[in-house]
Parts: C-alpha cells; structure tokens; sequence
C-alpha cells in the first residue's frame, strides 16, 4: 500500500536513473529491473496505483487491469475478502508488444479453468475503426481528486483501520515505515468500520461508479460520439526522492472506478524544465483524502475534463 519500494529485509529499491530517487512502489521492483533492462516483462500487483507509478517513474509500459480479467489464485493479501477496492495483477513491461504477448499468453492457457474468479474471456487484439475521441486530464490543479472520487475514496482502502496491515508487521516485530503511517494512521477516515459502515461507503463506490458513468455517456450529447479514452497523467511528476511518495489520486481513481488503465513513457525530464517560470506548484495535503480543504478549491470535477478530437 505505498507508492515506493522498501524493506526492512531486502532495503530500498532505488530508481534506474537516478539513485537518490524512488522507483515507486509497491512493484517497484519490478519496475526498476524492466526500467534498466533487466527483465523484458514482469507481473505486478495493484490496488490503488502500484503498477502505474513504478511504470511511469521508471519509463516502461504497464497495464492494470479490471477486476477477475488477470489470474490471481493463491495470492496473498491483506484483507483479503474485503469487498471494497479489489487488488488486481498486471503485466508491465518494455514495450507495447510485450504487454499484449503477455495478456494473450496467460489468456490463452484459459486461468478461469483453476481461479474461478476470471472472466472466461479470451484476449481480443481491437482496432479502432474511427478517429479516437480523447478527454484529456492536463491536471487536477491541487493534486486532489475530484469531489466525487475524494468523497468514495475515504476509508474505502482500510475498512478495518489498517488493523490488518499493522498486525501483520507487529508479529514480525517490523517497523512502520513512515509512508505507511502517511496512509493509515495519519488519516481521520482510516479506521474500523462495523458491517453496516463497511455497507455504506460500498454504496457510496457504487454511486461513484455510476456519476462517473453517466459523466462519460454524456461526453456524446453533443456530436453521438462518446469519448473512447482519457489522456492523463499518472503521478504528479517524474520520480521524487526518497520517501515522499504519497500522492495517489492520480491513478486510484482507476482503481475506486474499477476501469483499465495503461502507462506508457512520453519523455525524459530536461534540464529545461526547471527553467520554467510560469509553473506554479501546488498541493495542499501529503495525503490524497484531505478533508481541509475550501468549497472553493473543489470546483466542478466535470469543467477538468475537456474533449478533443485525435485524427
């Protein structure tokens, strides 16, 4: 449940490029050894951006996935059971062509046969036969989730207050790392929910689910044509130093919405970056369920996504 990669066991995962910066979390790893080149492809687990964030820190092609399209029998989990966010597993890799190898591969061995968890579908190679209709995400300007996704999110990752988490680093007498106490202990909307609570902000994931579905079908009112994709980003910016990963909205949005996404690498950062003076950074909590923050911060999350045409 972090965004980088650190054990008390093994030590830091560090990133490919830079040491003194992360390679993400929680399959980082993974994402270091593709992003130097060691492996061509990997699997990852995720359940709030730990496929996303090592792929786009490290500069390679990553895939999470919908929940039960990618076998995951015999996992282990916290919390396994809890029907808030599923975890999912995932290929990333380094390139295009992997990815897509790797998913008809595991689907062609027909998993839904030993996890009956797995839709029995097979891997569809799909083209677009018309121009794609992109929404595009420049930024959420406070790297803060929109309002509906802010309001499904709390408490929605630990029902049980971490308790689960915390017990299993307690019997190995394993110290809390602090991006951990960032994400459970830190939080007023972390903790242990009775089943009717638990019941409750399931209804309040569904509703999301269904404003943000709404949201979408609407993006045809005006020419029939509802958007095929949305262009975002998937953190906040390139790989940050050590222990300062903790901002998440950007891709558990996909996760609390149950919806594929793919990272993919664009470019490298540039010395060039740091020379420009219109950037105005901006972020008001190092969590991403902030609850301080002003009506007038939280402007409509529908006037952030904005329509474009692709030929």
């Amino acid at each position: 449940m972090q965004l980088e990669t650190n054990s008390t066991v093994y030590g830091r995962t560090t990133n490919p490029y830079n040491r003194e910066y992360t390679s993400g979390g929680s399959s980082g790893g993974e994402g270091a050894l593709i992003g130097m080149r060691g492996s061509v492809f990997g699997i990852g687990g995720d359940i709030g951006g730990s496929i996303c964030v090592p792929v786009a820190l490290n500069g390679i092609y990553g895939f999470k996935l919908t929940t039960n399209r990618f076998p995951g029998v015999e996992s282990r989990a916290p919390m396994a059971g809890s029907d808030t966010i599923h975890g999912v597993n995932g290929p990333l890799a380094a390139d295009r062509e992997a990815l897509e190898l790797l998913m008809k591969v595991v689907l062609d061995a027909k998993p839904w046969r030993k996890d009956p968890l797995v839709i029995p579908q097979p891997w569809t190679h799909y083209t677009f036969g018309h121009p794609l209709k992109i929404g595009i995400q420049m930024s959420d300007e406070m790297a803060t989730p929109h309002p509906p996704v802010l309001r499904a999110l709390r408490g929605l990752f630990f029902p049980d207050g971490g308790e689960d988490v915390m017990n299993v680093l307690a019997e190995v007498q394993e110290p809390v790392l602090p991006l951990t106490n960032c994400i459970t202990k830190e939080q007023p909307n972390v903790r242990s929910r009775d089943l009717s609570e638990l019941w409750e902000i399931c209804c309040q994931r569904d509703k999301c689910r269904a404003e943000y579905a709404r949201h979408w079908a609407n993006t045809g009112s005006e020419d029939g044509r509802e958007a095929d994709v949305v262009l975002g980003p998937a953190y906040p910016g390139a790989a940050p130093p050590h222990e300062c990963t903790c901002c998440w909205p950007y891709t558990s949005t996909w996760n609390l919405l149950d919806y594929p996404a793919a990272v993919f690498p664009v470019t490298v950062v540039s010395p060039e970056d740091g020379k420009d003076m219109s950037y105005v950074p901006g972020y008001r909590s190092n969590c991403p369920v902030d609850t301080t923050l002003e009506p007038d911060v939280l402007q409509p999350w529908s006037n952030r996504l904005h329509m474009a045409c692709q030929p």
